[in-house]
């Protein structure tokens, strides 16, 4: 069997990661702020490089569902694998920022990813009804 050693991809910068994840991931430069709760123009910016250091980081990478030190710095694989644990892609319990896409304040990220995938899914299929049982609720006031 064949390893392959070198990067699939071949971006060597912040600007060109950011690119190219997003349009493999199928998002507009719109959508992929509106999920990070930014503007348009700092995802226009981040991918023309003339901004460089991104404040959403963090953020970026857990949307886009790719390594955060590969996205950062391109070291390491590009995708995170889906049963790893990505605390480390957020703040710790109880530092979550506005900009967070952390939803839950009574759960932690870690917690949560030491569920089984199983477990994962059930509590996205509870929290997706609920979600679509209220927003009828209130469209009907």
């Amino acid at each position: 069997m064949l390893k392959y050693s070198r990067p699939i991809t071949f971006v060597k910068q912040f600007s060109e990661r950011l690119r190219h994840v997003r349009k493999l991931r199928g998002l507009s430069q719109a959508e992929l702020a509106r999920a990070a709760k930014i503007s348009q123009s700092a995802i226009s910016n981040y991918e023309n490089a003339s901004r460089r250091d991104s404040r959403s980081l963090l953020d970026l990478a857990a949307i886009l569902k790719v390594n955060v030190v590969w996205l950062g710095q391109g070291v390491g694989p590009m995708d995170t694998p889906e049963d790893q644990p990505i605390e480390n892609l957020r703040p710790a319990a109880g530092l979550v920022s506005e900009h967070s896409m952390w939803p839950f304040n009574t759960v932690s990220p870690s917690d949560y990813w030491a569920l089984t995938p199983t477990a994962r899914t059930t509590i996205e299929d509870a929290v997706s009804s609920l979600v679509r049982s209220l927003s009828k609720k209130d469209q009907k006031r």
